[in-house]
């Protein structure tokens, strides 16, 4: 077996609770690149008290792969668990990764060879790649699936150096908020995730990215390294789906704004709220923020502050007044439909029509 260093480039971390056919799929990914490391890269799975198989699935995969594994004696939280794990790494450099994101072949073997020759950059942030999945896979998938199948996050496929963390804010609209896609130096990583404790999940934007806005309080002068070939995939997962509306009308706003205010490109940032504003429109975000009492993160919203952010930036305007009237006239049924003799009139006319159809039905018409 092979014997980790006693303080390695490189910690993967990866929190999981009761997904160990992710997990499987994901560690069948990681481990084999992590054994080629001969010792440089150590991998943790941090698991939140799971109660499906999960310690069998890591036991048996200890026999085989250097694999370190926490377990917590009861589920303490998403957030503190990812706390945990990062305190609890010992590399120079910490990766955190989901339990359904996966490295592509090459990937550790291209991150350790930067932090070899620039040992200096507080993260490393990774091109990355979608991949949509009903489920986790059963088996490896061939890399010529991977190039039919995924699809790149970012455009620029040139890796380089940078002077600047801020210089890579115009990549795309997400800005450090994919966690799987940035390595940090151990001491920015693990401060990162212990920001975070004193919310609750979803109750504020930095309970749910706050790796990424530590990055833009502390990080955005610091130098960085950007490789351009998307090294990992992450399943296009709708386990939270329910808080698209919330996370993109809040939080990603919130986010540019602190970028912004920290000398991030003003320009980048507002093609990014365009970019945004259009997932908005894409999935019904403002009708279920104004119309939907069961929209989480209602509680947050500001219409004032959305309009706020949004009605100034170029190209956004007609987007913002289609969904303006969609939501007028689905009050205006809504409130019409709730009028007892607008409901009387309109089963009258309903049943007028029934009653004609069926004539010209009868009358071969």
């Amino acid at each position: 077996m092979t014997k980790i260093d006693s303080q390695p480039l490189l910690s993967i971390c990866v929190p999981t609770y009761n997904r160990s056919a992710w997990l499987r799929a994901s560690l069948d990914y990681a481990l084999p690149q992590v054994l080629e490391a001969n010792g440089e890269v150590e991998l943790i799975v941090s698991d939140n008290c799971s109660t499906d198989d999960t310690p069998v699935l890591v036991r048996a995969l200890q026999e085989k792969y250097p694999l370190r594994y926490l377990r917590n004696g009861e589920n303490i939280g998403f957030l503190p668990n990812m706390a945990r794990v990062t305190t609890e790494a010992v590399g120079k450099f910490i990766w955190v990764m989901g339990d359904d994101d996966f490295l592509r072949p090459g990937a550790l073997r291209r991150v350790l060879d930067v932090i070899r020759h620039h040992s200096d950059v507080s993260m490393i942030h990774i091109n990355y790649s979608s991949y949509p999945v009903s489920g986790p896979p059963t088996g490896l998938i061939p890399l010529s699936e991977f190039e039919k199948l995924t699809h790149r996050m970012r455009q620029d496929t040139s890796s380089r150096y940078v002077e600047k963390v801020k210089e890579l804010v115009a990549g795309d609209e997400n800005c450090f908020t994919p966690i799987y896609a940035t390595v940090f130096q151990k001491i920015h990583g693990a401060a990162a995730f212990q920001s975070c404790l004193q919310y609750k999940q979803w109750e504020h934007a930095e309970s749910v990215i706050p790796h990424a806005f530590y990055v833009a309080h502390n990080m955005l002068e610091l130098p960085a390294y950007y490789v351009g070939d998307p090294f990992v995939v992450t399943a296009s997962d709708t386990s939270w789906s329910k808080y698209l509306a919330g996370y993109y009308m809040i939080y990603l706003p919130q986010l540019y704004k602190l970028l912004e205010g920290k000398g991030a490109d003003r320009k980048a940032l507002n093609e990014h709220r365009l970019a945004t504003l259009k997932q908005i429109h894409q999935v019904g975000g403002f009708r279920k923020m104004l119309l939907d009492g069961a929209t989480p993160m209602r509680n947050q919203f500001s219409l004032r502050t959305y309009l706020k952010t949004y009605f100034p930036v170029p190209g956004t305007k007609k987007i913002l007044l289609k969904d303006f009237v969609e939501v007028i006239n689905e009050s205006l049924r809504s409130a019409l439909w709730s009028f007892r003799p607008t409901r009387f009139l309109l089963h009258r006319v309903y049943l007028a029509q029934t009653a004609l159809r069926q004539r010209v039905s009868r009358q071969g018409g």
